[in-house]
């Protein structure tokens, strides 16, 4: 009897929301406050070994970032994200744990401050890049669905303010949900 070559899993992608907790380096006594990312995701299988996998993972997101000092001032920034990374999944059976790593692009759509005195827009750099690293668990829900929980922690490369260095850390939650593309017809064999 011939030996069939397993079949890949099939690129998935779906929907994501959760929340940002924000600081830049430029305020002194700053806290984060919780913001707003949602948006959608792809994942495309490269490799696949003994219960190992490994994905590209595209995103585009917007994700909203909030600040606030010490003088109650509320700095709140909105930005679309496109997070690029290399996810790697481990085990065989319905759940299973991983782990990410990658780069994003940002493009700052707004920059306010918040004071007592009213808004004021912000001279903030228009693109931001920062890397970034995290992880979670995914379950297969069917053959068709799936649900994740993401933490992830990102650093900026570049300055956010043009007047001076501010610098983005972030954590970021995300639970996201995703439906199985069908490649060629035809179902996998359970390898996602």
């Amino acid at each position: 009897e011939k030996l069939q070559p397993e079949k890949p899993a099939e690129p998935f992608g779906g929907a994501i929301v959760g929340a940002n907790f924000a600081r830049y380096s430029l305020a002194v006594g700053n806290s984060s406050e919780m913001g707003l990312v949602l948006g959608g995701y792809g994942e495309f299988p490269i490799y696949k070994n003994a219960g190992m996998y490994l994905f590209l993972r595209p995103e585009l997101l917007i994700s909203n970032e909030r600040n606030s000092t010490s003088s109650a001032d509320s700095l709140r920034l909105t930005y679309i994200e496109i997070p690029f990374s290399i996810k790697a999944a481990f085990g065989e059976g319905n759940t299973k744990p991983f782990g990410l790593v990658g780069a994003s692009l940002g493009y700052l759509l707004s920059a306010t401050l918040s004071t007592a005195a009213g808004e004021t827009s912000l001279d903030y750099t228009k693109n931001r890049f920062t890397v970034f690293a995290g992880a979670g668990v995914q379950t297969k829900v069917s053959e068709t669905f799936s649900l994740h929980l993401l933490g992830r922690y990102f650093l900026a490369i570049t300055d956010s303010s043009n007047n001076s260095e501010s610098k983005l850390r972030m954590l970021q939650v995300v639970a996201g949900a995703g439906w199985k593309f069908e490649v060629g017809g035809g179902t996998d064999n359970g390898t996602y």
